[in-house]
């Protein structure tokens, strides 16, 4: 019985981690409540960047974008690509750079080979 028991417990507790791993939102869809804070404090809250550049504008103010990928569950799979712009290491902007379904990326290198 104990075994039973224990074997149940490991089935369920392996069954709902693979759920978790089935995310359907962003965890940048709040959006506008991050505009404003600090590169430190953002840096701090998501950790680095998949990647990342910066250049000065006309106006020598220092920019920088942020890109972090997310995979997403949502009836399919998808690459989620989000840019962050920090104008003097404050953001400023928030947008959704890519938006590619892995199942359309499978199928293009399909047809290549």
């Amino acid at each position: 019985m104990k075994a039973f028991c224990f074997f149940s417990l490991l089935v369920s507790t392996v069954l709902l981690s693979s759920c978790s791993q089935f995310i359907p939102v962003s965890k940048f869809a709040k959006g506008q409540e991050l505009l404003g804070i600090s590169k430190e404090l953002f840096l701090a809250q998501y950790g680095m960047p998949y990647s990342q550049d910066a250049y000065y504008t006309p106006d020598s103010v220092m920019e920088e974008r942020l890109f972090y990928i997310e995979r997403l569950y949502n009836g399919d799979w998808h690459v989620l690509t989000t840019r962050f712009t920090f104008r003097d290491s404050i953001l400023v902007k928030q947008e959704m750079y890519k938006d590619q379904s892995i199942y359309d990326t499978y199928k293009s290198n399909e047809k290549k080979e």
